[in-house]
């Protein structure tokens, strides 16, 4: 996959979406053993220089409801993702370059991320809302 439109067609067609508008797609992730999380596919950027660079985006907990210093701790201690803000949601972001990206490659990068933003939303805030 190279460009935004072949991202999105990938994960319209092999994931479940709850949402979509023109740089964003809203995805719901089966975790299995009755777990799940949503995530965004976002673009963040395309240029001549660079191509297209893609974020996800899997939700913690509410900026206001997490001890944010806690959150960075749990987060420096994992493999992927950074804690990162959208709108009022705190959330863990894996950011990568479309140019080359496989199927599996977004499989495993969606899937490893909203583990790990479930697996911090339930040890910080004792919780399953997202």
């Amino acid at each position: 996959m190279t460009s935004w439109e072949q991202v999105v067609a990938y994960a319209t067609s092999n994931h479940v979406v709850l949402d979509r508008q023109d740089d964003l797609v809203r995805l719901f992730v089966d975790l299995g053993d009755g777990r799940s999380q949503f995530a965004l596919l976002r673009k963040l950027a395309t240029t001549e220089q660079s191509g297209t660079w893609l974020a996800f985006d899997s939700p913690i907990g509410m900026v206001d409801d997490l001890d944010l210093v806690a959150a960075l701790r749990h987060a420096s201690r994992g493999m992927i993702g950074a804690i990162a803000l959208f709108g009022d949601l705190v959330t863990l972001r894996q950011t990568m370059h479309s140019s080359g990206l496989r199927p599996h490659e977004f499989d495993r990068n969606l899937f490893l991320l909203c583990r790990a933003a479930d697996d911090m939303e339930f040890s910080l805030l004792g919780t399953d809302m997202f």
